[in-house]
């Protein structure tokens, strides 16, 4: 099965922790969808946009390891995508939101951006994208306790 990360299971080292048998493939781009940060990653339809993603290919276990490691079916649940003329299963957040995330997350995402040889620019819009919605979140409950 193929396998599309974006977050912190593009970074090969952790990956080879968790789901030893998996075999990365290559790093490319999935259109219309785009990277949001939920305090971790998250991917989102958004026409336009594109998400910088590693292609892996994954046995039975490391599926199972995948979503112990998601909390599947709870904090993420499966997508089936399709990218280079291909099927590949994700994981999207099942709840929606933004947060920011930890530094050593962060971090483990660039690392993998590197791993996959992957634009790191579009790591760092999102990760600036989720401080503009926390600074407007800010705002809002600032605005709402004034008037309260």
């Amino acid at each position: 099965m193929l396998y599309a990360s974006y977050g912190a299971n593009l970074n090969k080292k952790n990956m080879k922790t968790r789901t030893p048998t998996a075999v990365p493939l290559y790093g490319t781009v999935l259109k219309d969808w785009k990277l949001v940060f939920n305090t971790v990653a998250d991917i989102r339809p958004s026409k336009g946009d594109e998400v910088q993603i590693g292609l892996w290919e994954i046995q039975k276990a490391d599926e199972k390891a995948l979503d112990r490691f998601e909390g599947f079916p709870h904090l993420y649940k499966k997508k089936m995508i399709h990218v280079d003329g291909l099927n590949a299963m994700t994981y999207v957040m099942s709840r929606k939101g933004v947060g920011l995330p930890f530094k050593h997350y962060y971090d483990s995402i660039a690392q993998g951006y590197k791993d996959f040889g992957l634009d790191e620019d579009h790591l760092a819009w999102a990760l600036r994208d989720a401080y503009r919605q926390a600074d407007r979140t800010q705002e809002i409950l600032k605005m709402g306790r004034a008037s309260g």
